[in-house]
């Protein structure tokens, strides 16, 4: 009753490829960059004036008809700052609509009081008009059995008139929460499996419905996130604690999650970043909202499901546990110079990361386990030292390679 109660309020606040034929730039910065990089690679002789000019041309037409620009007087310095202060809005937007959304549930106890008060006031005001209590009356008892259904044409309403960045993340935060409801307060105590799954699944067509409608990144990440729970990887928050990891704790379930999770993060690669699939060019631009979720989350899922075979079910297996650490180092490989050379930021970081703790591991069950302390200290020194060296000795090319990044 009490979230039936709040919901009501709430409405009433809301008025295995190594490279692809081409990479077509995906926004104004990358136009740019590859004008400037096309004249420096004509002006040092490294391409022909024949292979220029196609390329160039090729650019001037992407720049009239994808971006309506004309790349003689873009300013790359005036786009950066513009482009980094929007980042900037649309995160204390989230931030803003996060806070409301968890913030709603505590000011409307805050405010039950008082609002009961005046609703007892105006009701005693009219109780002698019985034509008054009855429609109180008949209004409270449809509040009461259609009270859903009214919150989710509210929310549809709210999104649909109020079409902008800030209220599509607050109605999918808010729609979300009332999927969630409606789903749980029907399970039966042997359907919790199949209750989960089917929010999971309505929460992956909902939040892509709206980041499709409304062209927010963020709330297509959030349907990937929900797509990836749907097939058997579960992400839950607690006080002080956040838990990630497999629905179920056997090696069949954890090796076809992780099989998925590899053929996606390749079709994602494939689909974004390359012309290797022609029949579904059309769809590409609609899909960039979820690109962010597909190249970061799907790859995440991949290395954590190498990671628990490799720790934790072949662990006293070493036969298949060499096989999994092999598969994790060369994917982690593949990943780190697929990110390098098509410019994919949240997958480098993902690959990066994994490639830091494979070799953390690695150097404490080959070095630190079976070594003096002095040693194994000395030996990490000289690995540190050597990195160190290797890049302030090649900082210009490791800057031209990770451009992308924006360091």
């Amino acid at each position: 009753m009490k979230f039936k109660r709040f919901f009501i309020f709430l409405l009433l606040l809301i008025p295995i490829i190594s490279a692809a034929d081409s990479y077509d730039p995906q926004n104004i910065v990358e136009l740019r960059a590859q004008y400037n990089l096309l004249i420096d690679l004509r002006n040092s002789k490294e391409i022909s004036e024949a292979i220029y000019n196609e390329k160039i041309a090729h650019l001037e037409h992407l720049a009239t008809e994808k971006f309506n620009v004309n790349i003689d007087n873009l300013d790359l310095l005036k786009i950066v700052p513009t482009q980094k202060i929007d980042w900037i809005g649309s995160t204390f937007y989230l931030i803003s609509a996060l806070l409301v959304f968890l913030l709603i549930s505590p000011l409307f106890f805050k405010l039950k009081g008082p609002f009961f008060k005046l609703f007892k006031t105006i009701t005693y005001f009219f109780s002698d008009n019985r034509l008054f209590k009855f429609l109180l009356k008949c209004t409270l008892k449809f509040i009461h059995y259609t009270w859903e259904i009214i919150a989710y044409l509210m929310l549809a309403f709210a999104l649909y008139y109020f079409n902008n960045e800030y209220i599509i993340l607050l109605t999918s935060f808010l729609s979300g929460s009332l999927i969630s409801y409606s789903i749980w307060s029907r399970k039966g105590d042997r359907k919790r499996e199949a209750h989960s799954n089917i929010i999971s699944w309505s929460l992956t067509f909902l939040w892509a419905a709206i980041a499709l409608w409304g062209d927010n990144s963020f709330v297509g990440f959030m349907s990937v996130a929900a797509f990836i729970s749907s097939i058997g990887f579960s992400m839950f928050m607690f006080s002080g604690m956040i838990e990630i990891g497999f629905k179920k704790d056997n090696s069949v379930f954890v090796l076809r999650l992780t099989g998925i999770a590899f053929f996606l993060s390749l079709f994602s690669w494939l689909f974004f970043y390359t012309t290797y699939l022609p029949i579904l060019a059309p769809l590409e631009e609609g899909m960039r909202v979820f690109e962010t979720g597909m190249v970061s989350l799907i790859p995440l899922v991949y290395f954590l499901g190498l990671g628990y075979m490799t720790f934790f079910l072949f662990q006293n297996r070493k036969g298949l546990k060499i096989i999994c650490e092999l598969t994790a180092f060369f994917s982690g490989v593949f990943v780190l110079l697929i990110a390098l050379m098509y410019g994919i930021g949240s997958m480098f970081w993902i690959g990066l990361l994994f490639m830091t703790w494979f070799a953390i591991d690695k150097y404490y069950e080959l070095v630190y386990k079976r070594m003096d302390f002095v040693w194994a200290g000395l030996i990490l020194a000289g690995i540190l030292g050597g990195t160190g060296y290797l890049i302030k000795s090649n900082i210009t090319t490791v800057m031209e390679h990770l451009v992308f990044l924006n360091l």
